[in-house]
């Protein structure tokens, strides 16, 4: 077993990384900001019960939301230590959606 004994903090900075890639307005950027932190065929997501896999699936989801601009309240953060040095992170909280009508 390899355990990463920095787990706490490399995931606490994978938090602040990936919500400054996702807090843009426009999709293309985050799109492109986000891509390299989704694997191609075994990333997963779940949004309001609509699973998805793979990176371009989870991109073409977020570009398809019909809002730009989240206001999110983290209330918990969880990392874990996994076996083969990888880091689960878990984030809790409540989201805040802006809608654009024009």
């Amino acid at each position: 077993m390899n355990f990463n004994p920095n787990f706490e903090e490399i995931g606490n900075a994978f938090i602040q990384h990936y919500y400054s890639k996702f807090d843009v307005q426009d999709p293309a950027a985050r799109s492109s900001g986000l891509s390299d932190l989704y694997d191609p065929m075994n990333s997963y997501m779940t949004f309001e019960g609509v699973q998805v896999k793979g990176r371009d699936s989870i991109l073409q989801k977020f570009a398809a939301l019909p809002f730009r601009m989240i206001q999110r309240a983290i209330t918990k953060t969880d990392c874990q230590p996994l076996p083969d040095g990888s880091i689960l992170v878990a984030v809790i909280g409540q989201l805040k959606v802006v809608s654009f009508s024009f």
